[in-house]
């Protein structure tokens, strides 16, 4: 009733509901609920189906394969696509992600991809989780597209972009080959000659995840 909004019941606090005793929901009950958020998903309500999909993220653990392909099918070619995946997966894409094909994979990368340099949709803690999950799925090729984008902005005019994608370089350094490796480490060395502290800070503590990978001349600068 709650995501219905019928009898007295609101979606909203039917969420917090769900994401404290999705969990505990007996096989019935979880096929009831599923339902329920796919059809609301998959219905006119536009602006509230990333509501939806985060909701249909409390319950993805315990998703089957069928499930997962359904809620992909349904997203496929919205116009919020990106963003409701992106709130699909928030909480447990590390899950998950076994039970998505190659193709559901893609889609994920390129939802995230989307909002990289976005400081205001993930909090650094969730930000920090999905990229290390990411970078050890990424193919080589979608991995140098993220190191690009990171690297990008950490010279971005906005301070707050730049702070978080020099603290998420350092959570993808040890993941790199040896020319990403570089130059990352070269864009967060000149990171280190930004004026504000809340910049030049997160790239000195990044640079100390491989301090020992360091050269000599690197470490001059």
């Amino acid at each position: 009733d709650g995501f219905q909004n019928i009898n007295g019941y609101d979606c909203y606090t039917s969420s917090h509901l769900l994401e404290e005793i999705a969990m505990k929901l007996n096989e019935t009950q979880l096929d009831s609920v599923f339902t329920c958020l796919i059809n609301r998903l998959k219905g006119k309500d536009e602006k509230n189906r990333e509501f939806y999909a985060k909701c249909i993220g409390f319950l993805s653990t315990r998703l089957n394969k069928k499930q997962l392909d359904d809620v992909f099918e349904c997203l496929n070619g919205l116009k919020e696509e990106n963003k409701c995946i992106r709130a699909l997966c928030e909480q447990s894409l590390e899950i998950i992600s076994t039970k998505l094909n190659d193709k559901q994979l893609d889609r994920v990368f390129s939802a995230f991809i989307h909002r990289l340099k976005d400081t205001n949709k993930w909090d650094c803690g969730s930000r920090a989780k999905l990229l290390d999950i990411i970078a050890t799925k990424a193919s080589e090729k979608q991995l140098e597209e993220v190191v690009n984008v990171l690297m990008s902005g950490v010279k971005d005019e906005n301070n707050d972009v730049r702070k978080s994608c020099a603290k998420s370089l350092g959570v993808i350094l040890e993941k790199l080959n040896e020319k990403q490796l570089e130059n990352a480490i070269n864009t967060l060395i000149g990171g280190l000659k930004d004026k504000y502290s809340c910049v030049y800070i997160p790239c000195a503590k990044s640079l100390g995840v491989i301090s020992t990978n360091l050269t000599d001349k690197q470490l001059e600068k």
